[in-house]
């Protein structure tokens, strides 16, 4: 999924694209900071943040902020 997302987002067309876009507009997605953290850990960012949401998953699972 994430490799849709990362599609979706650089505007390529493709049917997979198509039904994610068809599913937001549906509300039929989940999103957040679930999705952005897991995204973050797995590719090795830094994520700049102001949000919370994030710091159990820094605490917990690695994810690693950007701080200044």
């Amino acid at each position: 999924m994430t490799s849709v997302w990362i599609d979706y987002v650089r505007g390529v067309e493709s049917l997979q694209t198509d039904l994610l876009d068809y599913e937001l507009l549906h509300e039929r997605v989940a999103t957040g900071a679930v999705i952005i953290g897991s995204f973050c850990i797995e590719h090795g960012f830094e994520l700049l943040h102001s949000d919370h949401d994030f710091d159990p998953m820094e605490a917990h699972l690695g994810l690693r902020v950007k701080r200044s």
